[in-house]
């Protein structure tokens, strides 16, 4: 969603070719680490050989025009554009073609209402719900206001965040004014080091309790498989 944030602070406006009225559930990659490190800890053979969706709350474009605007104290509108004028703002922003044309895919199968998943079942792994993209835009929303409406009603602190908050954790939607690029390789290194130290933990206390020592060799034998958003499980 930051590559939102431009067209929102010059023009208002979201655009893009997705049905705004079709269910989407995009997951925060916080919640797809955290999920990972949860399956491949363990030690129960809860995962094995299963597929997980990962799939956060459900909602449309709309709806994500319509926080974004609350937020933001002013209307945000929603233009539904072309195939071909969508490619020419994804390849703007940055994308090689072939890129570009894989997301194009994505959002021909989101207009189609082909991705909008359970959110339970991560939910269960995770142990509480997924980050919702209202809660993230919570701490995101700097990224989409311009920095004299920011500077002139207070609406951030030095950090860039609102007054009172905290830099709220990475995600496929982001989470500070920053660039997307220095956000995504920086929340990406952090986040790989805690869950890789997430990993080291739990094998360090059942190698010195001995329980669940064979099982979790087992289970570790393979790491999971990310595609699109399930994750499968096989020794």
């Amino acid at each position: 969603y930051y590559g939102f944030a431009g067209m929102v602070k010059s023009e208002a406006r979201i655009r893009c070719m997705i049905n705004p009225e079709k269910p989407y559930s995009p997951v925060a990659v916080t919640d797809v680490g955290e999920a990972l490190a949860n399956i491949a800890a363990d030690t129960r053979g809860l995962y094995l050989c299963q597929t997980v969706p990962l799939a956060g709350d459900v909602h449309t474009l709309h709806q994500l025009a319509s926080w974004v605007g609350e937020l933001l104290g002013h209307p945000v509108h929603y233009e539904c554009v072309s195939l071909e004028e969508n490619r020419r703002l994804l390849l703007g922003f940055g994308f090689l073609a072939w890129q570009a044309d894989g997301i194009l895919e994505l959002y021909d199968i989101v207009s189609e209402g082909g991705y909008a998943f359970d959110s339970s079942v991560l939910a269960a792994v995770l142990g509480h719900p997924p980050l919702s993209v209202q809660r993230w835009l919570g701490h995101a929303i700097p990224a989409f206001r311009n920095i004299p409406e920011a500077a002139a009603d207070g609406a951030v602190n030095e950090a860039g965040e609102p007054p009172g908050e905290s830099h709220a954790s990475g995600s496929q939607f982001g989470a500070s004014a920053q660039p997307a690029t220095e956000l995504g390789q920086r929340d990406a290194a952090m986040h790989e080091r805690r869950q890789l130290q997430r990993v080291e933990s739990h094998a360090a206390a059942a190698d010195q309790t001995g329980d669940g020592s064979e099982e979790r060799h087992q289970s570790m034998q393979a790491a999971p498989t990310l595609v699109a958003q399930t994750v499968t499980r096989c020794t």
